[in-house]
């Protein structure tokens, strides 16, 4: 019982240095140092994982930027003063 306790453990820890890591890699902050542990702890094929991640998430990334900065200025106000029931929109703005 105690070992499956400890490897739960393990596991949630795992799972938290895991997401660290992708954040790290993802806002670019020293992700070359993760680069080479990573590569000197498996492989140099390693290099093409840290080059996908990095390209596919932040074209992500940029995308939802794009996305909100996008939607925020759609965004239409609409007027309710009665002066103008031909327009649809304040130029008082």
């Amino acid at each position: 019982m105690i070992k499956e306790s400890y490897y739960y453990y393990y596991l949630v820890t795992l799972a938290y240095v895991s997401r660290c890591v992708h954040v790290q890699i993802l806002t670019q902050e020293d992700w070359n140092e993760v680069l080479y542990n990573g590569m000197s702890r498996t492989s140099a094929w390693a290099a093409l994982y840290f080059i996908a991640l990095m390209t596919f998430g932040n074209y992500v990334l940029f995308n939802l930027l794009v996305a909100i900065l996008v939607e925020g200025f759609s965004s239409e106000v609409r007027c309710s003063c009665p002066a103008s029931p031909g327009s649809h929109f304040c130029n008082d703005l």
